[in-house]
């Protein structure tokens, strides 16, 4: 063979190799772009997802925070009225037409709110707000007989309504204080609610 073969074939050789050389890095350089883009793709799906579970967490925060807040404001404002109302009854008064319309008022208030509890939970806050609505309903039913018997009996003959009233406030009270644990462990702790 002589020189000009030779220089031809390595010619060639280097041209098929160059291009096959070209063609391998093109083909791995398409493979190593689409693994990339892969990748990233993964982890901005990813990251999207992490910050919309963050964003729902934190609204539902919030909601909660308020829902505890309309339960807290609603049983102050009912306690209010039940307090006015006692010392009226007390002094052998009955409540008239526009008190009663008052105490079922803010005790629909106060239930309402507890209500709302079972849409935004969790459902220990839940069953603390309703056993503090079941309290304050037994004081509402309390100053309601306390006042028919003042309207139609005697006051000598008036059932010592005050007493067992002093024990469904009591009972109201542990319960307000059962739904303030209850919620402030959620508040802080989220759903977990441990205080360790």
């Amino acid at each position: 063979m002589d020189q000009g073969w030779a220089a031809v074939i390595a010619g060639v050789v280097g041209l098929v190799s160059g291009v096959g050389g070209a063609v391998v890095g093109g083909v791995a350089a398409v493979r190593g772009a689409r693994l990339g883009a892969e990748t990233n793709a993964d982890a901005v799906r990813g990251q999207v997802v992490a910050q919309a579970a963050n964003e729902h967490a934190h609204w539902v925060r919030q909601e909660r925070q308020k829902a505890y807040r309309e339960v807290l404001d609603a049983y102050t404002i009912k306690a209010v009225h039940a307090s006015k109302f006692i010392t009226k009854l007390e002094k052998g008064e009955h409540l008239t037409e526009a008190e009663k319309h008052e105490l079922e008022s803010v005790s629909g208030d106060l239930s309402a709110a507890c209500s709302r509890l079972s849409l935004i939970g969790p459902e220990r806050v839940y069953i603390a707000g309703s056993l503090l609505r079941d309290c304050q309903d037994e004081v509402t039913g309390t100053l309601e007989f306390w006042s028919e018997d003042l309207e139609t009996i005697l006051p000598e003959d008036v059932f010592p309504w005050g007493e067992v009233l002093s024990e469904e406030r009591d009972n109201s009270y542990v319960a307000y204080h059962d739904f303030m644990r209850e919620s402030r462990k959620v508040i802080i702790y989220g759903t977990s609610g441990e205080w360790e």
